[in-house]
């Protein structure tokens, strides 16, 4: 609360009139068929209260139709799929008697866990592995490390649907299959090499590749402008940004912003900004830059990115992102449109 406090006054020291959110998203769900239009712009200008996220999140990744009208019915649908879903990786989770080890702790009854739904994406997305070969990985005593970056998306998506275990799952395989999230870590070299149902991974391997290059880019571009200094002590270790930072821009900062941080950061993303995943990136760059100056050597460096949530305020570097992020849109607009919006400068 005191952030929405803050960020408040914040916004009315700069002339700005913040919308009203709840009357106004509450409009935009109304009707038999829901404007998509609208809610985007809800997600880029207002925060979506914490209640209504997973709803406004479901139609925006395509998990909920337009049309209100099938919604119970596909939820029924999806109920029933997620149940045989987890139930087929509690299946495939057990080891042979014989084998000596101790079965998982996990029952189609247990609460869900972010391991569990990235085994029943395997289960279910997948084509590209054997079923004997996803019952080995399913078998190893915990998720592949190749892997981890799924788990992040996936323990994301647990804390923003805290009261629906289905909605989380399928927020999270919509989110995958949107934004391409791949399953490999293959380096996209090895393309050829591979069995054409192994090329389908290693193609979205490499379109992933490109979009974290862009991303990561785009984020040096925005530190030379706000802190050339910082960038050339950075880049004085004769590493690029991408050995730092390449787990922040493919969990889309999963790995290292808590959830309650990230929703905010999110809305504006499945809003249909993805350029905010930069200017997180700079402000987090910004928020840590004394422990960064201090910094002596790549190695070091590295080691302060894996802790750099010890070392910094996370709700203020998601907020600081998002101001950063809106005043250049804002200026940009048109006095009409800022209006429309509900700004007055």
């Amino acid at each position: 609360m005191a952030s929405a406090n803050f960020r408040k006054a914040y916004y009315s020291s700069l002339g700005v009139q913040v919308v009203e959110v709840k009357p106004s998203l509450e409009t935009a769900l109304q009707g038999d068929i829901l404007d998509i239009e609208r809610l985007n712009k809800l997600c880029l200008w207002v925060r979506i209260p914490h209640a209504y996220r997973p709803l406004v999140w479901k139609v925006l990744l395509g998990t909920n139709s337009l049309a209100k009208e099938v919604w119970p019915f596909v939820d029924q649908q999806r109920e029933e799929q997620f149940e045989d879903l987890k139930r087929c990786v509690q299946v495939l989770l057990q080891r042979p008697a014989k084998s000596g080890l101790p079965n998982p702790p996990f029952s189609s009854s247990d609460d869900l866990t972010a391991d569990v739904m990235v085994y029943m994406l395997l289960v279910q997305l997948d084509t590209g592995r054997s079923p004997r070969r996803l019952a080995s990985i399913l078998s190893s005593a915990s998720l592949p490390h190749s892997l981890s970056h799924l788990r992040a998306l996936a323990n994301t998506m647990l804390e923003v649907c805290d009261t629906s275990e289905s909605d989380a799952y399928w927020l999270f395989e919509s989110f995958v299959r949107r934004y391409n999230v791949s399953f490999s870590d293959a380096p996209p070299a090895t393309l050829q090499q591979q069995q054409p149902k192994q090329q389908k991974l290693s193609q979205q391997h490499a379109v992933e590749a490109d979009r974290i290059a862009t991303e990561i880019g785009a984020m040096q571009n925005l530190l030379r402008t706000h802190h050339a200094q910082l960038l050339a002590h950075m880049l004085s270790f004769g590493q690029g940004l991408e050995v730092y930072c390449y787990s922040w821009f493919r969990t889309y900062f999963a790995s290292v912003v808590p959830p309650h941080c990230l929703e905010g950061i999110w809305d504006i993303f499945i809003g249909g900004a993805p350029g905010i995943l930069s200017y997180l990136g700079l402000s987090l760059l910004l928020a840590c830059k004394r422990k960064i100056e201090a910094v002596r050597s790549a190695r070091d460096l590295v080691k302060l990115f894996d802790q750099v949530e010890r070392w910094v305020d996370m709700d203020a570097v998601a907020n600081t992102a998002i101001d950063l992020w809106e005043r250049p849109v804002l200026e940009g607009m048109t006095k009409d449109l800022r209006k429309a919006l509900g700004y007055n400068f």
